[in-house]
């Protein structure tokens, strides 16, 4: 189903199979997939533009060989409630330009055997991921996130469970991860900083079966009050990146290494211990 124009309201209680798109929107559009509701498409499920609202209500499922829902133009809100799910090769969402914001409170899976997101923000502008819900990748690509953010400045707020084989969370520059209370990120790296000027605030829980937290460089901060653990490092600071800082507060616990790949002090990146800090056997269990 193709539909162009504005104010468009697409109520789903049934089931939508397309040969090569289940669904393809553009204009200003309101995409509502009821409970019980499944959309499924060989390319995209769900593509919309340009101030669009699209709500995949509970029960509701997206099904695709390459990516859920697909967004272009600006002022977009995609809304998954508890109960619905989205199920796709390539991305679960993909926003591809605008200032855009996702609220997932159900579950995003990406499957593909390749590079696969469950979300990834690859716009120029700014924009806020929210998710109480699980995002998880289960193909093994090798460079697989849950959360992919690149271009703008996204804040991504994680209160749901993350889990990738790869990364948890993989961010560019300028970006803020608030890993909240009660908040997952698990992978191989669950969190990495790969960029300037990131800011990370854990009060949850980052648990990497390598590395916790890899920070690629300058200007980040990293602050703590919730546990970080790596099965070599809890934090790896790798070599060429500069002014960084770890300020670890009272409540963080820490299992494994807290590594500098540096060998100079014209480096300046700082640890900070600010409270009590438990330090444990080094593991990402």
């Amino acid at each position: 189903m193709a539909i162009n124009g504005n104010g468009n309201t697409i109520t789903n209680q049934g089931k939508m199979t397309g040969v090569s798109d289940g669904l393809l929107i553009s204009g200003n559009n309101n995409i509502v997939t009821t409970s019980g509701g499944e959309i499924s498409g060989k390319m995209v499920s769900a593509s919309v533009k340009a101030a669009a609202t699209d709500n995949a209500k509970s029960g509701s499922k997206i099904t695709t060989t390459s990516t859920g829902i697909s967004i272009a133009g600006g002022n977009n809100q995609v809304t998954t409630e508890s109960g619905s799910a989205i199920v796709a090769k390539d991305n679960g969402i993909l926003i591809n330009s605008g200032a855009n914001n996702v609220t997932n409170g159900g579950s995003i899976t990406a499957t593909g055997s390749s590079i696969s997101y469950g979300i990834q923000y690859n716009s120029g502008r700014s924009g806020t991921i929210t998710n109480t819900g699980t995002i998880t990748t289960t193909g093994k690509g090798a460079g697989d996130a849950s959360v992919y953010a690149h271009g703008g400045a996204v804040t991504i707020n994680n209160s749901g469970t993350m889990d990738s084989s790869v990364f948890g969370v993989y961010v560019t520059t300028g970006h803020t991860l608030n890993n909240l209370a009660g908040g997952s990120i698990t992978a191989n790296t669950a969190v990495q900083l790969n960029g300037n000027n990131n800011t990370l605030a854990n009060a949850g829980a980052i648990l990497g079966d390598t590395d916790g937290v890899t920070i690629s460089g300058s200007g980040n901060t990293l602050t703590s009050q919730g546990k970080i653990t790596g099965g070599t490092n809890a934090v790896l600071i790798n070599s060429g990146s500069k002014n960084n800082t770890i300020t670890l507060n009272t409540g963080t616990e820490i299992s494994g290494s807290i590594t500098d790949d540096n060998n100079s002090a014209s480096a300046n990146n700082n640890l900070i211990l600010d409270g009590r800090v438990r330090w444990a056997a080094a593991s990402a269990a």
